[in-house]
């Protein structure tokens, strides 16, 4: 299956597809080449992993501002 496409200096728009439609071979090759893959096992569980080590440390920053903004305002001294 083979989809051509030129463009020329002069602004013309050239193509060619050996099958019946372009978009369905356009549509095609985006699945094949950006289509995501499925992520196996060990790539899911390093990102859980990643994910929750990212909110632990999120969380704990959140929790060092508000202390700061506790004692700014005179809480907590």
């Amino acid at each position: 299956e083979v989809a051509l496409i030129i463009f020329s200096n002069r602004g013309k728009l050239y193509e060619f597809c050996s099958s019946s439609s372009m978009l369905k071979t356009l549509e095609r090759y985006q699945k094949c080449n950006y289509g995501a893959p499925e992520p196996n096992v060990s790539t899911r569980e390093a990102l859980e992993l990643s994910s929750q080590q990212e909110y632990l440390k999120l969380k704990a920053r959140y929790e060092a501002l508000q202390r700061s903004q506790r004692n700014l305002i005179g809480e907590d001294l």
